[in-house]
Formats: structure tokens, sequence, C-alpha cells
């Protein structure tokens, strides 16, 4: 891994706007909310751009025509967490373990571009980082991934 600063707000836009591009078909709502004073995080800019790419990819492809996606940094001195929150399907309880298996296809979701690694994939590069992902669901009502990463340097 290659860590360097990484400027959450602005990758976040640009990462959002080439979804418009893609999805052009949706209308995507798209809120930020960072504070002024976040600083940068110190994190491997291609694997958290693919970290936030994924999740940005499964809430819209997961939440019908509108989808609305808002995003939200908080930051302490040890900490800083990432909460990225849908409109989509939601994930019942009973897969909500399970989503994070490797090739894991849920049965309950309609059928959507993917192979079922994404969500593996984005847990594994949060845990290199030294942080973890939380997801909290409601079926019909959306998801929220929790990103918590520790802002000291963690070895790799």
């Amino acid at each position: 891994m290659h860590r360097s600063s990484y400027d959450i707000e602005s990758r976040s836009t640009e990462l959002i706007n080439e979804f418009r591009i893609i999805y052009n078909e949706k209308k995507i709502t798209f809120s930020l909310n960072i504070p002024p004073n976040t600083e940068l995080l110190y994190v491997d800019p291609f694997y958290f751009d693919n970290c936030l790419r994924n999740l940005f990819d499964n809430a819209i492809k997961y939440s019908g025509n509108e989808p609305i996606i808002t995003m939200a940094c908080t930051q302490s001195e040890e900490k800083t967490s990432i909460i990225i929150t849908d409109n989509g399907i939601g994930i019942s309880r009973n897969n909500r373990k399970k989503v994070f298996r490797s090739f894991f296809r849920s049965a309950e979701a309609p059928v959507v571009k993917g192979h079922g690694i994404g969500l593996a994939f984005v847990r594994q590069i949060v845990k290199i980082h030294g942080g973890k992902l939380d997801l909290q669901s409601v079926p019909e009502k959306g998801s929220t991934f929790t990103i918590t990463l520790p802002n000291k340097i963690v070895k790799s």
C-alpha cells in the first residue's frame, strides 16, 4: 500500500459525478456533510477510491430510479468515520454478515450486475488501513455503511 493524503470531499464528489454519467437514466441525489475543519485522510488513494466506488455503486444499483445517497464525516482526535447512507432495498438481518463474504449473492435482492465480491473487498481494505466497516440496514428503507479509520498511521 502507498498511503498519501486523501481529500475525501473532492474524491467523493468526483466519484459521484462519474456515476451520474454511468447511470444517466437514474436521478441520483447526493448530499455531502463534511465539516470544514476535517483533516485529510492518510490512505492508499487507489484502494480507498475503490472502497467508495463500490459503496456508491451498490447504493445506486439497489435504490431504484431515484437513489438518495448521503455521506457524512465525523472526526475526533483518534478516528475518522465516513458514513454512507442510501434509500435502497436494505439488507435483511439474516444477510447482514453474509454480504461481507466473497461471492455471496442474496436471493432476496433483485438481479443486478456483479460478482458478490465488492463488500468483501471493501471490508478487507478498511481492515488493512487499521479500520472497521459496520453495517446498519432496514429492509425496504435502506442501508448505512460506516467506515471508521484511525487518524494515526497504522503499519501494514
